[in-house]
């Protein structure tokens, strides 16, 4: 296990150090949109054994309804990383600027931040959004996915790989731990700071506690919360029924739909 996360940790490095085109990183992402819509029915037969194991094993309905992927999931989907592929690049921006008395001229510029490690739970779109995230802003990254959405994430993960390989970039800019094993999580915590530069958890408060109690890495992380939706007594009604409804009801099971109103 070990070994073979030093080797896609290797990989990562190789690929961070090839420098890629602002206009190749999108068509990177639009390919990727493409290959999605193009490959639906290929993706939801992989979820389909994700779905039907996770129902074998008596999971909640509400994370099964997480797990679940379908025509209307996967556009919304695509809707994103073509929405990620129109940002504006985040690397190589000048935030601020300027000259000693010696006449040194100093710069503060955005680079990426290197490996990413994302450690996460049910999702499968958490795959193809942080791919597209970190492939955007020029980082690498290493997925954990959940064992629940394994054969999702593979599929989708391998399809970031054929956009960049169809747009010749290395394919380690993105990289899936092709196993079901938790102790790969451990390792990724403990052994592995050398290749990886940040540790992101994405997922519920035992796991994101046990990344932040276990990891040698640097890592970025949340605990719990309650979401509020608050209107204001000076805002318009017809506007804040709209947010509210949208973030009540355009996914109940997710961990960000509204849980309390305060007007």
């Amino acid at each position: 296990m070990k070994n073979y996360l030093k080797f896609l940790g290797k990989n990562s490095f190789t690929a961070f150090n090839s420098k890629i085109d602002k206009k190749i990183k999108n068509k990177v992402l639009i390919k990727y949109a493409t290959l999605i819509e193009k490959n639906k029915l290929k993706i939801i037969n992989q979820n389909k054994k994700d779905v039907n194991a996770a129902k074998k094993k008596g999971l909640r309905k509400n994370l099964v309804e997480r797990l679940q992927l379908n025509n209307h999931k996967l556009e919304q989907i695509i809707k994103s990383i073509k929405s990620i592929a129109k940002f504006k690049d985040p690397t190589d921006v000048i935030l601020s600027k300027w000259r000693r008395p010696n006449g040194l001229v100093i710069k503060r510029v955005t680079i990426p931040i290197g490996v990413i490690g994302v450690i996460y739970e049910s999702r499968p779109n958490v795959t193809s959004e942080v791919s597209s995230l970190c492939f955007k802003s020029g980082n690498c990254v290493i997925l954990k996915g959940g064992s629940e959405a394994y054969f999702s994430n593979k599929i989708l993960a391998n399809f970031f790989r054929k956009a960049l390989k169809y747009n010749r970039v290395n394919q380690n800019y993105v990289q899936f731990i092709e196993s079901k094993n938790r102790r790969y999580v451990d390792i990724m915590l403990s052994k592995m700071e050398k290749y990886i530069d940040i540790i992101i958890p994405r997922g519920g408060k035992n796991l994101v506690k046990k990344v932040q109690k276990l990891s040698s890495v640097q890592t970025i992380g949340h605990l719990e919360g309650i979401c509020h939706t608050y209107k204001d007594e000076e805002a318009d009604l017809n506007l804040a029924k709209k947010i509210v409804y949208n973030a009540k009801l355009r996914n109940t099971s997710i961990c960000g739909a509204t849980e309390t109103i305060l007007i």
